[in-house]
């Protein structure tokens, strides 16, 4: 889901927010919707509604998501590092790309098609932008020897960081408009604080989404190999049922729960789910399936179901209740 969105929130930038810049002409031709959708873009122009019938999202968002989408995509991110190529010389790029000594057109137009998608006037309404640096994410070919810009204003200070130096240097910019920081948007699964962003979920589609980054991170950060897991049909309304998506410090450790449990790590903390209290009871099974508990906490439980190879996340209880929804795997639930 945030993937297929990417492209939407490249192109509603590109175009919402530079009707105070120099693309204005291009951006305001009467035929521009056509334009973009008969290239493969999608509607925009506000048509907020319309994009989401168009990717067949209606179903998962709706047209306020978008605003909070803005917050996850500019908000939370920082400073975007400047690539450095051989010997080729940096210093930060201005807002408008005619103040740039660019020896390549190609490189020129690319900077302009960046600075049009991050462009972010305050005045738009879309976000509430402060007043950020651009950082480009430009490669230069490594023949280039002269500074790509030549900038006088302000010292601004950000964090800069490359295999040749690290800590906070300052550049001289100057600034027509508010920007904020040029990211690229695949690199955003990297930025998501799953927790956070779990809390949001209205429907086992999107919660599914959010855990599957979460785990890929840690995944990526240890090393770790992934495996199958799913969501069963019932565990998004147990969460619900128990507010844990109000619960900042619970959802947190629901989260990291199924992360440990899909991973395999933090083991001590996983048992059998017996049939009953006692210590020798059997576990529950479901046909090929074994029941599962993972603690969280003192107060919940997280059960799941190994089968075949395949952990499904069943549900989260209470302390004390030793229930588990059937096996959807075995069942041929949805």
């Amino acid at each position: 889901m945030v993937v297929e969105l990417e492209r939407y929130i490249n192109d509603l930038v590109f175009v919402k927010d530079n009707l105070d810049s120099q693309l204005y002409r291009f951006f305001s031709a009467a035929d521009l919707p056509e334009t973009l959708y008969s290239t493969g873009l999608y509607p925009l122009l506000n048509d907020i509604k319309h994009m989401l019938q168009v990717t067949g999202l209606a179903d998962v968002y709706q047209a306020k998501d978008v605003n909070r989408l803005f917050d996850l995509l500019f908000r939370k991110m920082p400073f975007s590092p400047l690539p450095v190529v051989g010997e080729a010389i940096f210093t930060d790029l201005s807002v408008s790309p005619s103040l740039n000594h660019l020896e390549s057109d190609e490189l020129k137009e690319k900077q302009i098609l960046e600075l049009g998608k991050a462009a972010a006037s305050k005045r738009s309404g879309w976000l509430k932008a402060e007043d950020l640096v651009i950082f480009g994410d430009f490669v230069v070919e490594e023949h280039v020897e002269k500074p790509l810009t030549d900038v006088r204003g302000t010292m601004q200070k950000a964090e800069f960081h490359d295999s040749l130096s690290n800590g906070n240097i300052c550049f001289p910019i100057t600034f027509a408009e508010l920007f904020p920081s040029v990211r690229r948007l695949a690199s955003l699964p990297n930025e998501m604080d799953a927790a956070v962003e779990a809390s949001h979920c209205r429907n086992t589609q999107q919660l599914t989404t959010v855990l599957s980054i979460a785990i890929a991170q840690v995944a990526r950060g240890r090393g770790l190999e992934l495996r199958d897991w799913r969501l069963g049909p019932s565990f998004f309304d147990s969460m619900i049922a128990l507010h844990l998506e109000n619960d900042a410090t619970a959802t947190r450790c629901l989260v990291d729960a199924i992360v440990d449990t899909v991973l395999r790590t933090n083991l001590p903390q996983t048992h059998h789910l017996r049939k009953n209290a006692g210590g020798n009871a059997p576990a529950q099974t479901d046909g090929a399936a074994v029941a599962w508990r993972r603690d969280i906490g003192h107060e919940y439980h997280l059960y799941y179901w190994e089968v075949r190879g395949v952990c499904e996340i069943a549900s989260v209880v209470v302390h004390g209740n030793m229930s588990i929804p059937r096996c959807s795997l075995e069942h041929k639930l949805n």
